[in-house]
């Protein structure tokens, strides 16, 4: 089975008007290698030093998750020794929900899409790529201000990568009338590595705000799959 190829990606997922929720991959070297330099301060898996492919989640309250965890959590959400987040205390640690507990401290931290979106892809790996080690650096805080976000523009002219891959989630809820403006805009983006995920339709909690716990599932493989087929179709053109 072909391995998850280590491409620069940020997943959008703008699940609610609340919530919205960016995945990251860190870029190659050599600003991936000075980043990871930076990472590794206090390792605490066996894995810490091993090269990964790294994630920032970065957003509101549904990449920060708000999904309740059911016991005993579902096979996708469960802990992999090949995931790991970066803690509070700047230690790797093996990734278990809820992801953001010492980020977004005013909250009540519950599931999000990134466990689902980290077994898709090594799943997808499967055991032909053993070193596979995936690293999440939790960043998203929840009811952050949108104004203070361009996040396409500058995250590509932060990290230097003009066409740093972009997979936005159509809203799929919102408070007051404005759902579909956003998601109108949305469709509308013209950048060049934008792609649209669309999260409409996808179950909510009775908040009729924040993604459920089924949904956060269904939204992680949805993220997991547009990823990959992105690579998928580059490869092909190389």
């Amino acid at each position: 089975m072909k391995p998850a190829a280590r491409r620069p990606l940020l997943l959008c997922a703008l699940a609610a008007a609340a919530a919205l929720s960016f995945l990251l991959v860190a870029p190659p070297p050599p600003l991936a290698a000075h980043l990871s330099s930076l990472l590794l301060a206090f390792p605490a898996s066996p894995y810490a030093g091993r090269p990964k492919l790294l994630f920032l989640l970065a957003g509101q309250s549904n990449m920060a998750g708000r999904g309740l965890a059911p016991h005993p959590l579902p096979a996708p959400f469960r802990p992999h020794p090949r995931v790991l987040r970066l803690a509070a205390s700047r230690r790797w640690v093996v990734a278990a929900p809820p992801l953001h507990a010492d980020i977004d401290t005013h909250k009540v931290c519950g599931l999000g899409p990134a466990m689902p979106f980290a077994h898709r892809l090594l799943e997808d790996a499967g055991s032909g790529e053993s070193s596979l080690v995936l690293g999440f650096v939790p960043a998203a805080v929840g009811g952050t201000r949108i104004w203070m976000w361009r996040l396409v523009n500058d995250f590509r002219a932060d990290l230097g990568i003009p066409d740093l891959l972009v997979i936005q989630v159509g809203l799929a809820s919102g408070e007051g009338n404005y759902t579909d403006i956003v998601r109108e805009g949305q469709k509308n983006i013209k950048l060049p590595n934008v792609i649209l995920v669309d999260a409409i339709g996808l179950p909510l909690q009775d908040d009729q705000l924040h993604l459920s716990t089924e949904a956060q599932l269904w939204l992680g493989d949805m993220l997991g799959q547009a990823y990959l087929k992105f690579n998928s179709s580059t490869d092909s053109r190389q």
